[in-house]
């Protein structure tokens, strides 16, 4: 499975609370908005079987957010995280 990586991934669906300010690249994102990022493969580490994406992006939210990361549009990898500077 590491041989067929995919050259990106995307992270969607940041929810957040009513009231929570969400900026990306400098730029608020109304609360209506779900916002979608692309995290590109960057590095592959076959020994480890790791695979690294990333982005270049800035988002700041100041409260708890979640979010998923999707292969086309397979769920990979969902989370959520409380204070979100990437």
């Amino acid at each position: 499975m590491i041989n067929s990586v995919p050259d990106h991934l995307m992270l969607r669906h940041l929810r957040r609370e009513i009231g929570v300010s969400l900026e990306i690249n400098n730029s608020r994102i109304p609360a209506s908005e779900s916002p979608s990022l692309t995290l590109y493969h960057n590095r592959l580490d076959k020994e480890s079987s790791e695979v690294t994406y990333v982005s270049t992006d800035t988002v700041c939210n100041t409260s708890g957010v979640e979010f998923g990361v999707f292969k086309n549009q397979d769920l990979v990898l969902c989370g959520s995280e409380r204070e979100l500077r990437v």
